[in-house]
This record gives structure tokens, sequence and C-alpha cells, in this order.
């Protein structure tokens, strides 16, 4: 199964630290986030801008590769991928 981790904020609003999704071999990302978003539908606003783009200030890793130097919403996973999502880090 796929793995989604969640950090800080972002597992506060869906209330668990990690999301597994069980996904067929050469889904895209956009797919995987359609059922994210699913089964947390407040998490789209915080990943997506109105026009579909991830947010600039999330930063979304699929095997430690960060998404901005992929394909973006149409990089192929597989169940095996971990996906690492993390909120902006604030503070001085």
């Amino acid at each position: 199964m796929l793995k989604i981790n969640l950090y800080t904020i972002y597992r506060s609003i869906a209330g668990e630290r990690s999301v597994s999704l069980d996904i067929e071999e050469g889904s895209s990302l956009s797919t995987v986030l359609t059922k994210l978003f699913a089964l947390h539908p407040k998490l789209e606003k915080e990943f997506l801008t109105d026009d579909g783009a991830i947010r600039e200030h999330v930063s979304m890793f699929i095997a430690g590769k960060e998404v901005y130097g992929t394909d973006g919403l149409e990089t192929v996973l597989s169940n095996s991928d971990i996906i690492d999502i993390i909120p902006p880090v604030e503070g001085g």
C-alpha cells in the first residue's frame, strides 16, 4: 500500500499521522491526492490552489524526492511509494 505521511498542522487537520491507500500501479499523484481528499476534504484547500496546482509553500516528497523536481501532479506512483507532505516552516 502507498503511504502518505502528514506532518504538524496537516496531522491535526486529518486527525492521523499517516494514511495508507491501495492504488493501481501507475496512478498519478493527482489521482492519489483525490483519494486522500475524499477521506480528508479539508486538506484539499491546504495543498492545492483554486486552479488545482500544488501550493508553493507545501513540500511534497515521493521516496525522498521533492515533487517539484519530478512531473508534479502527473508523477507516476506505485503501491510501495511513500509520500511525505510537509507544511511551511515558520519561525526564526
